[in-house]
């Protein structure tokens, strides 16, 4: 009977791990004058009205700079731009001014 229990408790534990790797995704609000940086999963970046130095890591992640000339580096990130402020993405080596 110990034995059983012990086994299903084993189960519900992996299962339980295998089901909250889904949730360890971050969302990311920035600070003011602090770098803003995400995690090995899909992550979103979420800008302020300040320039922002946002580094997303791998997966695909979302940067959100709002107004500000914000600094967004990343693998391949997908991003929004909040404003016509001066942006400059770096990507996988490449900068480009939005």
């Amino acid at each position: 009977m110990k034995r059983r229990i012990m086994v299903a408790m084993g189960l519900m534990g992996a299962a339980l791990i295998l089901a909250a790797e889904v949730a360890w995704a971050a969302t990311v609000n920035c600070q003011v004058g602090e770098p803003c940086v995400g995690t090995d999963r899909p992550d979103r970046l979420n800008g302020t009205n300040k320039p922002d130095d946002m580094h997303a890591r791998q997966d695909d992640d979302l940067l959100r700079g709002r107004s500000g000339a914000d600094l967004m580096l990343g693998d391949r990130p997908n991003v929004q731009v909040g404003s016509a402020a001066s942006n400059s993405l770096v990507s996988l080596g490449v900068r480009s001014e939005s």
